[in-house]
């Protein structure tokens, strides 16, 4: 689907800012990210996926979901500048909400779980590599326990859902800068990967990027990818779970200030012909999943209850 019918949808709201002309800098836009500045966001996912991940409480009880939804509110400051590349930003969590949906097997688990899980990450903080081209290199989360093997599991599955919520950030900008239409090609991003607990994600998938608007808030760069992703889990010498994948999306980038202001994206998939679940019923993955800078003098946004849907 292309950015304008995504805007038609309503999707990208800030695509219907009157059109204004940004000079298109000779070395390129670079996102910008001092040591000891601060940028409060507001990080969403709402996940489908047809392969379980365990939500397990530090202790006897163990829930499984089939999707989650996750908020975060987050005060995000440079803390270490990583050369002339980017920067280290540790995101600390303000706020939070995880919900998830049951397994129905384990659907009376899940509610308590979710609470536990939301109070666990209210402590906790981000770690982002942030590069002046606008890629995200790492993403790590700290202040979640590690000793257990049980809270190694639940610290990865965290982990999983956090890579979502921020996985909107990492696009790359143009190197010598863009003007209305251009478009060039990323062929790796948080964008094209899947929850997994089974070793990441494989396959193959490329995004294609547009310079899709200027607006009196920044440059607006649309995107669209498709590709076939799986969870890397082998089965005899074929990869199972293997699922034909198509995102769109949008980035908002103020040139200025070098700062993200808004960015998002829909993604679904479904099964390959090949694949274990390519005959299943139901087997899709979905992804709605956005990032949004919240001014300081804005108020904080109300996060939804943790619990299940």
């Amino acid at each position: 689907m292309a950015w304008r019918g995504l805007q038609a949808m309503g999707v990208f709201g800030f695509l219907t800012a009157t059109a204004v002309s940004w000079a298109k800098p000779p070395e390129g836009p670079s996102v910008t990210w001092a040591v000891g500045e601060s940028r409060r966001y507001l990080f969403k996912a709402d996940v489908i996926t047809p392969n379980v991940l365990p939500m397990w409480a530090v202790r006897n009880v163990d829930g499984m979901v089939l999707g989650f939804r996750i908020d975060l509110l987050a005060t995000c400051t440079g803390a270490y500048a990583l050369g002339k590349r980017g920067t280290e930003v540790h995101c600390a969590i303000d706020d939070a909400s995880v919900r998830g949906r049951p397994d129905p097997g384990t659907a009376d688990k899940v509610p308590a779980v979710a609470e536990a899980w939301t109070t666990m990450l209210e402590s906790a903080t981000i770690q982002l590599d942030v590069m002046r081209d606008g890629r995200v290199r790492r993403v790590d989360l700290e202040g979640v326990s590690k000793q257990t093997v049980r809270e190694q599991v639940i610290h990865q599955v965290m982990r999983e859902m956090i890579v979502r919520a921020v996985s909107p950030l990492d696009i790359t900008l143009p190197k010598q800068g863009s003007t209305a239409d251009q478009r060039w090609t990323q062929r790796e991003s948080l964008v094209l990967g899947l929850p997994s607990m089974a070793g990441g994600t494989v396959g193959g998938a490329e995004l294609t990027v547009t310079h899709a608007a200027d607006t009196p808030a920044g440059i607006v760069y649309a995107y669209s990818g498709r590709g076939t992703l799986g969870w890397g889990v082998e089965q005899g010498d074929n990869l199972r779970d293997m699922m034909a994948v198509q995102v769109d999306g949008s980035w908002m980038f103020d040139p200025k200030t070098g700062q993200v202001r808004q960015a998002q994206y829909m993604g679904t998939g479904t099964p390959t012909a090949g694949s274990s679940q390519g005959t299943t019923a139901g087997a899709v993955y979905r992804i709605a999943a956005s990032v949004a800078l919240v001014g300081d003098d804005a108020p904080a946004p109300t996060l939804p209850p943790p619990g299940a849907f």
